[in-house]
């Protein structure tokens, strides 16, 4: 899961898709990291209210931030961003990989409302992300 600084969109998803994956019993199928497309915060634990929304819907988070590594468009079968801005980066930047495996869309493309762009941590977040990720992970 991609977002701009990886502190609260996409590790809340990354924790959302292991949390429900865990409870589905299909941890072992996938690999689930998060990463931001800028630098702004490498090292950083998740923002303060994004540890508290996970931790209030019963979703463990443990993350560090990360920039994207172009070695992820090799490792990951797919890699979901959050918004059109990092999508257009995303795919920028994988023009930089030899042979990139990886599929890069919107997260939001699974949600069944139809909500594609997944805006800051609000709790409209936490829900489309729910929604979007048993959308994704119900095909499994």
């Amino acid at each position: 899961f991609k977002s701009l600084g990886n502190i609260c969109r996409s590790p809340m998803a990354e924790a959302v898709f292991a949390h429900t994956a865990m409870q589905k019993g299909l941890q072992s199928r996938f690999i689930v990291d998060s990463a931001g497309t800028s630098s702004y915060h490498i090292g950083e634990p998740p923002h303060p209210r994004t540890i508290k929304l996970c931790t209030d819907n019963g979703v463990h988070i443990d993350h560090s931030a990360r920039m994207v590594d172009i070695n992820d468009f090799n490792e990951f079968d797919y890699i979901f961003c959050m918004d059109d801005m990092n999508l257009r980066e995303l795919k920028r930047l994988m023009k930089s990989a030899k042979n990139p495996k990886a599929t890069v869309k919107l997260f939001g493309e699974y949600d069944p409302q139809g909500i594609t762009t997944i805006e800051g941590e609000s709790i409209e977040s936490i829900s489309i992300k729910e929604l979007s990720v048993r959308y994704y992970i119900n095909r499994y």
